[in-house]
């Protein structure tokens, strides 16, 4: 794939005296041969920004007259398609932060409460009441 965007972004216009991107505009050059040892290394991330760095200078070129409009083009629209066949990035999935939770084993508030009443009951009835007869 490297080879091919070498070809794509160095590649001149034709005419009487071929001369490349890279030749008009040298740090074109530069960058794209360090493109070309990332994609490499696979280090897709960073050939990304370097890409992104390459459309950057051939506009910058372009508008300083350093490189002419077609070239330009070419050497964006090159650097572009290779941008799009470079694999998708990839975000971190955002890991849950645990819950603390109280240990099985841990008696709740309701099982210790001594409760507010003062209560003198003994649950003894007996069953001895006057209870209503109807």
């Amino acid at each position: 794939m490297a080879v091919v965007a070498a070809v794509l972004l160095l590649a001149g216009c034709g005419g009487e005296a071929p001369t490349s991107a890279a030749d008009q505009v040298p740090a074109l050059g530069a960058r794209l041969e360090k493109v070309d040892s990332l994609m490499a290394a696979r280090a897709w991330a960073k050939a990304r920004a370097e890409l992104r760095a390459i459309v950057a200078a051939a506009n910058a070129a372009r508008a300083s007259g350093d490189l002419d409009a077609t070239d330009a083009d070419r050497v964006v629209a090159s650097a572009q398609r290779l941008l799009a066949a470079l694999p998708a990035p990839v975000t971190p999935s955002a890991t849950p932060t645990p819950t603390r939770t109280a240990p099985s084993g841990t008696p709740s508030s309701r099982d210790t409460d001594k409760g507010a009443g003062g209560g003198k009951g003994d649950n003894k009835g007996n069953n001895k009441g006057n209870g209503k007869k109807n």
